[in-house]
């Protein structure tokens, strides 16, 4: 096991060279790039309740009261400003979604193929509402792809589509929300890299997008 951690960890989160630990009572470990080669406490933040690391060098958390804080290898936690109300966040590479509770989503970082979903390709340092999306349940970021699912259970997504991740039948970036044919009563929604999934009521997976290692499941790549 990795050595130093506390015995109450309720989330681990994998980053590109980095890795965050949640524990029961809101505090925040890191250990890697920027933290050095074993666990130590995050100072500066207190009853966290979701966090991110996954790819790149950014971690993002959740504190109870609805913000969001972020920090590069070697910075400090800071607030995002314009964010309340938080009840989910993604952090995949250079970009970053949250969703209110309100079920609209917020998406700010870089933005080369649509990614944030406000209908241009220009960065955005701090978090612009992405278009056309409300009652949204929850969200899931690919590289350079976003995934929203709606209470409705319909599904949208956005972003980089060169491998038919975004599943409008067609490889066009899409720089703002589009619903993706075909899914209904959707439970669950999952972006990897280059492909997306999701699963229905009735325990049904479905998966588009890159293949190559015959990873959507259809028995060829």
């Amino acid at each position: 096991p990795v050595p130093g951690l506390p015995k109450d960890i309720i989330a681990v989160q994998g980053g590109f060279d980095h890795t965050l630990a949640l524990t029961s009572k809101g505090q925040v470990w890191k250990w890697g790039r920027g933290a050095g080669t074993t666990p130590s406490v995050v100072s500066g933040l207190d009853h966290i309740i979701a966090i991110s690391s996954e790819g790149g060098t950014q971690s993002l958390v959740l504190k109870s009261d609805g913000t969001v804080w972020a920090w590069d290898a070697y910075g400090v936690p800071a607030k995002v400003a314009g964010l309340d109300h938080v009840i989910a966040i993604q952090g995949r590479y250079a970009s970053a979604y949250a969703l209110k509770s309100d079920g609209t989503v917020w998406a700010w970082g870089g933005n080369s193929n649509g990614e944030l979903g406000d209908g241009t390709t220009t960065s955005r340092t701090e978090p612009a509402q992405v278009t056309g999306l409300s009652h949204i349940a929850s969200i899931h970021m690919g590289n350079m792809h976003g995934l929203a699912l709606t209470d409705a259970g319909t599904v949208y997504a956005w972003g980089f589509n060169q491998m038919g991740q975004i599943g409008d039948g067609t490889n066009t970036n899409r720089l703002v929300p589009v619903q993706v044919p075909g899914l209904s009563h959707i439970k669950r929604i999952s972006a990897g890299d280059y492909n997306s999934f999701a699963q229905d009521a009735s325990g049904n997976i479905y998966s588009w997008g890159y293949n190559g290692d015959g990873q959507l499941g259809f028995g060829h790549n």
